[in-house]
C-alpha cells in the first residue's frame, strides 16, 4: 500500500514540476526533493526509519519542502524529532526482544503516509489554488499526529496512571488502544500546542487563528484516534473490496486509525477556520 501512496503522489508532484511550477517554483522543488533524500538516508542511518520508511521520507519532504516551504517542513521536523525521541526513550510496559523494539520504534512507509497523507494532500491542494486554508488544515493534522504520538509515550508508557476506554470510560490497562488517562491527555494537549504555537510564529496568522484553530484541530484529532483505537482497532476488523475479498484487504490497525485520525484533525481545522471568520 505505501509504494502505491508514494507512486501516485510522485507522478504527482513531477506532473506539478512540468505542468503547474514556474521557473523559482521548479528550482525549490528539485532542492527539495534532495535535501529531503539526504534526510532520509541520515534518518535511516540513525535506524528511526526503515528502508520505505526513508523512500516514503523523501517524497513525503519533498512535497512538504517543494510546495509548502520551510514554515510547513519546520512543523514536520517538530513533530518528528520529538515523537521519534519519545518512542526512542519510552518505557516499554510489554516485554519484548530488543530486536522486536527496535523495529517497533523505526517507522516504516505505512507509518510515515499514515500521519503525513493528509498533510501532502492538503499541501498539494492548497498549491493548486493557492488558498492558505489549505495550508491550515495541514498544520492541522500534524497537530493532531503529536497530539497522539505526545499522549501515548508520555501518558501510557513513561508514566501510567489510571487509562480508561473512551468509548465507555471503563478502566483498562495502560497503552490499551482507545484508552485516555489525564497525563495523556495533558500530553496531548501540550503536543497540540506545541504545533499551534510554532505556526503563529512561523505563518502569518493572528493567535486567536493558531490556538483556536490548528491546538482545537489538533486536540479533536487526538481524542477521534482514541475513539477510533477503541471503535475499530480493537475490534480487530478488516474492511474488504471487490467480489472477491481477497483482492484488496484494508486492515484496520494503528496505521489506519492515524490515517482517520490526522483526516479529522485537518477538516476540523478547515470548519473551525470557517466558522470563526
Amino acid at each position: 500500500m505505501d509504494r502505491l501512496i508514494n507512486y501516485a503522489f510522485l507522478l504527482l508532484l513531477i506532473f506539478l514540476f512540468v505542468l503547474e511550477a514556474g521557473a523559482n517554483v521548479r528550482l525549490r522543488i528539485g532542492v527539495a526533493i534532495l535535501a529531503a533524500v539526504f534526510f532520509s538516508l541520515i534518518v535511516f542511518a540513525l535506524n528511526w526509519l526503515t528502508l520505505d520508511g526513508a523512500e516514503a521520507a523523501s517524497i513525503f519532504g519533498g512535497i512538504v519542502l517543494g510546495l509548502g516551504g520551510w514554515d510547513i517542513t519546520v512543523l514536520i521536523l517538530l513533530f518528528f524529532i520529538s515523537s521519534t525521541l519519545l518512542s526512542t526513550n519510552a518505557v516499554v510496559v510489554i516485554k519484548e526482544t530488543a530486536q522486536a523494539y527496535s523495529e517497533r520504534k523505526r517507522r516504516d512507509g505505512l507509518q510515515v503516509w499514515a500521519n503525513g497523507f493528509w498533510v501532502v494532500l492538503c499541501i498539494i491542494i492548497g498549491f493548486i489554488f493557492n488558498a492558505d486554508l489549505f495550508f491550515l488544515a495541514a498544520a492541522g493534522a500534524i497537530a493532531t499526529a503529536t497530539a497522539d504520538t505526545w499522549a501515548t509515550e508520555l501518558g501510557s508508557y513513561k508514566f501510567g496512571g489510571k487509562t480508561y476506554l473512551i468509548s465507555n470510560f471503563k478502566n483498562v490497562k495502560a497503552g490499551s488502544e482507545g484508552g485516555i488517562s489525564l497525563r495523556g491527555t495533558v500530553a496531548g494537549i501540550l503536543g497540540s500546542l506545541m504545533i499551534a504555537v510554532a505556526s503563529v510564529l512561523l505563518f502569518s496568522i493572528s493567535w486567536t487563528t493558531g490556538i483556536v484553530t490548528i491546538f482545537g484541530a489538533g486536540f479533536i484529532g487526538c481524542l477521534a484516534d482514541s475513539y477510533f483505537g477503541a471503535t475499530l482497532q480493537n475490534q480487530n476488523r478488516n474492511l474488504g473490496y471487490g467480489t472477491d475479498e481477497s483482492l484488496l484487504q484494508l486492515e484496520l490497525d494503528n496505521n489506519f486509525v492515524n490515517w482517520a485520525a490526522t483526516g479529522v484533525g485537518a477538516l476540523a481545522a478547515i470548519i473551525i477556520n470557517l466558522l470563526s471568520l
